[in-house]
C-alpha cells in the first residue's frame, strides 16, 4: 500500500477535459505510460474450449489516481463498491387522464461508494495514516500564497479492473472508522475504514450509446 508516481496524464490541466482523460486512462490497450493492461487487469487465456481469467503479476485489487499530482493509492483488499444514478422527470397531470405525463429534466448525480480498507505494512503504521489523510486531502482545494483558492479539489480516476476506467470522479465525502489495536503511543491503529463517496464529472453529457459501450 503507498503512493506511487502515475504517468498517465499530460500535464496538470490534462484532467480538466474528461474526453482526453478517459483516453488517457483507458485499459483496452496500454495505460498510456507503456504499461501493459494486462500487467493489472489479467489477460483472458484460452484453455480446453473455455476461457479463463488468469491474473498476471496481480499485487493489488486496484487503485484510485490523483490527476493532477498523478499520485496513486493502491487497494489492499477487493473493494465491493456501490454504483447509483438515474433521471429526473417533469410530473405534469392531463386534465380526465388517470397517468400523468413524464418530461425528462436531466440525469441525477451519480455516485459511487467505496469502502477501503488498510491494514498496516509498516511497525510504525504510518502507512495507515499516509492512505487516510492522502483520500482526505482529495475532498479540499488548493490555495495560493495569498490565501485564495487556485485549484479546486483534484478528480479522480478509479482503477478497478475495467468498472470505472472511463470516469472521472470527485470526491464527495469521506468517512474514516479507525480500528482497533492502537499504539499506545501514537494511537494510530493496525487498520482503518475509509469510505469514499464519489461523484461523477463530465465535460459534456452522457448518451444512452455511449452507457451501452462501457
Amino acid at each position: 500500500m503507498g503512493l506511487g508516481a502515475f504517468n498517465i496524464f499530460g500535464s496538470k490541466d490534462y484532467y480538466l477535459d474528461s474526453l482526453r482523460v478517459s483516453a488517457a486512462s483507458t485499459v483496452n490497450e496500454s495505460l498510456g505510460n507503456g504499461i501493459a493492461s494486462d500487467l493489472f487487469y489479467g489477460v483472458l487465456a484460452q484453455g480446453n474450449g473455455g476461457i479463463g481469467f488468469v491474473r498476471n503479476l496481480l499485487r493489488n485489487h486496484g487503485f484510485l489516481v490523483d490527476t493532477v499530482t498523478r499520485e496513486r493509492l493502491v487497494f489492499q483488499y477487493n473493494v465491493q463498491g456501490r454504483e447509483s444514478g438515474g433521471a429526473n422527470y417533469a410530473n405534469h397531470e392531463v386534465l380526465a387522464r388517470s397517468v400523468p405525463q413524464y418530461h425528462y429534466k436531466g440525469g441525477k448525480e451519480r455516485t459511487l461508494e467505496l469502502p477501503l480498507t488498510f491494514t498496516m505494512q509498516e511497525r510504525s503504521r504510518n502507512d495507515i495514516r499516509r492512505a487516510v489523510r492522502f483520500l482526505q486531502a482529495l475532498a479540499y482545494p488548493d490555495y495560493s500564497q495569498n490565501s485564495e483558492a487556485s485549484l479546486a479539489p483534484h478528480p479522480v480516476v478509479v482503477i478497478q479492473g475495467r468498472l470505472y476506467a472511463q470516469d472521472i470522479w470527485l470526491i464527495r465525502d469521506f468517512n474514516v472508522q479507525w480500528g482497533n489495536a492502537m499504539d499506545p503511543v501514537t494511537q494510530l491503529p493496525s487498520e482503518v475504514q475509509v469510505n469514499l463517496t464519489l461523484i461523477e464529472m463530465r465535460t459534456r453529457g452522457k448518451s444512452y450509446d455511449e452507457v451501452i459501450r462501457l
